[in-house]
């Protein structure tokens, strides 16, 4: 995907204007159910990946805040970042 704006837009201010935004929000754009992941049971739904400039969304994960974080969540910050 491709999505260009004005260089002083920011990227949730970008994102928000799209109609991919709009269809996630209003659950219309057909996102698979969640399914189990290849090692488990548990499902896990789909998400995009955003970085703290993003709201958190149903649809949207993002990284946790930075202060007192556990071992795990460090991990999942760094495993966040480099999808």
């Amino acid at each position: 995907m491709d999505a260009r704006a004005n260089g002083a837009g920011s990227d949730r201010g970008t994102f928000n204007d799209t109609d991919l935004q709009r269809s996630l929000q209003e659950n219309t754009i057909g996102v698979p159910p969640p399914e189990p992941l290849a090692q488990g049971e548990m499902t896990v739904p789909y998400y995009l990946l955003g970085d703290d400039a993003f709201a958190l969304k149903q649809y949207l994960t993002k990284p946790l805040p930075l202060q007192n974080l556990t071992t795990e969540q460090r991990i999942f910050n760094y495993r966040l970042s480099r999808a």
